[in-house]
């Protein structure tokens, strides 16, 4: 059985204490927030025997073998250096720190304490995006790929996301998913660049723009995010995948799915090739969350290295604050 501590018992961290109540070997025991009615609440709804407002006290417990960083982006670093001193295996939410050198603090400091760390990148365990970066490796629409990714609304309602210090913007806090899949797919980005603006007064981030990476395998990826939008409104969607026989799109009608299929299990994506060919393929639906979680208690119980690591965590930051560094300099920025 797997003890694990909660620090921070709002927003992510209730997405990951539903899915820890359904792994059989695995209990939330100590609950903490800087909000003691959030950590009593999480105690009283998940079982856990103690909770505070002080999560050095949750480290100092005995119960405890591992620990659920959930707390804004700015905090991560002293909460993940201090659990790796306590002795707990960790699971910190993204984006792992606002900087690379807290992010290599981090990384330190849980190899010094030999214990696991990892990255809540949770799309390295949705079936829908493993399905679209299965085809692209396996060479279906061809390389080099490009990806492209725009999304558009008024973003998170807490300041600290828009914060240029704590949260960073889109760049940083949303669009680290990308980062991250795309060095799962394509290997090392090897040079980005960024024209971003802001929209809203009252942030100090870059919440508005685009972002270009190019790696060393000769795939692209581009990105138009913007979290600047007037409460209620959004802009246009897209995400699909090009290449030099064809595209990826992230959508299938039910009614086009292969027989057998069913559309309540399985998902679909399409591939538009040569002469406006389409085929379907599908994938079956899996709660991508749960599949994270499962992941990280099978990894702590047994000595398992997780995926993605602190590292990867790191290479996924640098890729947005250079983009971030192109958009104040209006210069390319290579990456080690």
């Amino acid at each position: 059985m797997l003890r694990i501590g909660m620090i921070g018992c709002g927003g992510i961290a209730n997405h990951h204490a539903k899915r820890l109540k359904d792994i059989e070997d695995a209990r939330i025991v100590h609950c903490s927030d800087v909000s003691g009615d959030a950590a009593a609440q999480m105690a009283k709804e998940y079982g856990a025997d103690k909770h505070d407002a002080d999560y050095r006290v949750l480290l100092d417990d005995k119960a405890v073998d591992a620990v659920f960083v959930c707390l804004p982006t700015f905090l991560h670093r002293d909460a993940v250096v201090a659990s790796a001193e306590a002795g707990k295996h960790i699971f910190c939410e993204k984006p792992i720190a606002m900087t690379s050198r807290h992010a290599q603090e981090m990384i330190d400091a849980c190899a010094r304490a030999d214990v696991m760390f990892t990255i809540g990148f949770v799309r390295r365990f949705d079936s829908h995006w493993g399905k679209v970066g299965e085809l692209v490796k396996a060479g279906r629409i061809g390389r080099p790929a490009v990806w492209r990714h725009c999304s558009a609304g008024g973003g998170p309602t807490r300041p600290w996301f828009l914060d240029r210090e704590q949260g960073g913007g889109p760049l940083i806090d949303g669009a680290v998913h990308d980062y991250d899949f795309l060095r799962s797919m394509f290997g090392d980005a090897k040079r980005v660049f960024g024209s971003m603006k802001t929209f809203k007064s009252d942030s100090t981030a870059l919440d508005t723009g685009t972002g270009v990476i190019q790696f060393q395998s000769g795939d692209e990826a581009m990105l138009c995010w913007s979290w600047g939008l007037p409460t209620g409104a959004r802009g246009e969607s897209l995400i699909d995948v090009l290449g030099p026989d064809g595209a990826i799109s992230f959508t299938a009608m039910a009614d086009q799915f292969p027989k057998g299929a069913d559309p309540k299990t399985h998902g679909g994506i399409t591939i538009v090739g040569k002469d406006n060919a389409r085929t379907v393929e599908v994938y079956e639906k899996k709660d991508m969350f749960l599949e994270q979680d499962r992941h990280f208690v099978d990894c702590a119980l047994n000595g398992k290295p997780p995926i993605p690591t602190g590292e990867d965590g790191k290479r996924a930051l640098e890729i947005g604050l250079g983009i971030l560094q192109s958009s104040d300099t209006g210069e390319p920025v290579a990456l080690a």
